[in-house]
């Protein structure tokens, strides 16, 4: 399991569409349905019915989606609360950078 496959069962969740939701992520409706499935094929469990109206999320489907928002909103916000709070490491010189072997 992947995050971006996260990510693009979120937003397919949420569109209703795997064509939409492949044009928003800015990606091939193939490659995107290809993640789905691998998703799927992961859990071992089919998440969305597909049909010529869109998708349909089973009960497993909106289960797992309430468990994917929240992964996704802490990946969010530890994203943000490492940017915001470190400095870029110095640069280390590592020819000039020696090991204490006494410990």
């Amino acid at each position: 399991m992947e995050i971006r496959q996260l990510r693009y069962f979120a937003r397919t969740f949420e569109m209703g569409n795997i064509t939409r939701a492949a044009a928003a992520l800015s990606i091939v409706q193939p490659a995107l349905s290809q993640q789905l499935v691998r998703l799927e094929n992961d859990l071992g469990v089919r998440l969305l019915v597909r049909s010529s109206k869109g998708i349909v999320p089973t009960e497993a489907g909106r289960v797992f989606y309430q468990y994917v928002r929240a992964v996704l909103r802490q990946l969010d916000h530890a994203r943000s609360a490492v940017q915001l709070k470190t400095r870029p490491l110095p640069l280390v010189d590592r020819k000039s950078t020696r090991l204490n072997s006494s410990h």
